[in-house]
């Protein structure tokens, strides 16, 4: 299981490490010149997650790990544990870069502030691992998908659509917002991220092709 993680860190090194230096040089330039609060740092750490590591990172292993792990003797389902296990680990470096942002540039911290980062942890995490099982289901019906999701995409523009004509969305985003900063939005977007992480583990041992 070790290998399996060494690999995964070995075929993205180099975009972890471009990444988390931004981070880290934008993280001193915010603490000098206070120029964004803390929910503007972590939008910045996440934009630069996912160009870095999720397009670029991908881009360049094109599933390479998983073909490295054809001699070794690992059970199916141990693959995509440690894919999250890595995600995890990655992901756990920008926290605390987050935590290092609250705790020198601020000097009181809101209960408020608290909830609202770990219902934005729990969204991040969420929303990664949707781009994983996005890439299993690929390995399906390849038709039926790239049909089903242009079908989703169009169903959610739609769906902005109609409440911005009804004049709901903004309340309905006010709504959101306001959950987000509770403990029910913070525990309901984490457990969100643990179903959705258990079903990434089940489509990958049901893909048609396992090395592709």
């Amino acid at each position: 299981m070790l290998r399996i993680l060494e690999a995964e860190f070995s075929y993205s090194k180099s975009s972890l490490m471009l990444s988390y230096s931004i981070a880290v040089v934008f993280l001193i330039a915010a603490l000098l010149w206070d120029f964004v609060d803390i929910f503007g740092f972590t939008s910045h750490t996440t934009i630069n997650y996912f160009i870095f590591m999720g397009i670029l990172g991908s881009q360049i292993d094109k599933e390479k790990r998983y073909r490295l792990y054809t001699p070794l003797p690992v059970l199916q389902r141990t693959v995509p544990m440690m894919d999250l296990m890595y995600v995890g680990l990655c992901h756990a470096g920008m926290v605390i870069l987050w935590i290092v942002f609250l705790m020198i540039g601020y000097d009181h911290i809101s209960a408020r502030t608290v909830w609202g980062l770990l219902s934005l942890n729990g969204f991040i995490l969420s929303l990664i691992v949707m781009f994983i099982i996005h890439t299993h289901l690929g390995f399906f019906d390849t038709k039926l998908y790239n049909r089903s999701v242009y079908a989703m995409i169009l169903v959610v523009i739609a769906a902005m659509a109609t409440l911005q004509y009804f004049g709901t969305f903004a309340r309905l985003m006010g709504f959101l917002t306001r959950q987000l900063s509770m403990p029910s939005g913070a525990i309901a977007l984490n457990a969100l991220a643990l179903v959705l992480s258990y079903w990434s583990i089940v489509l990958f041992t049901r893909r048609k092709s396992y090395l592709a």
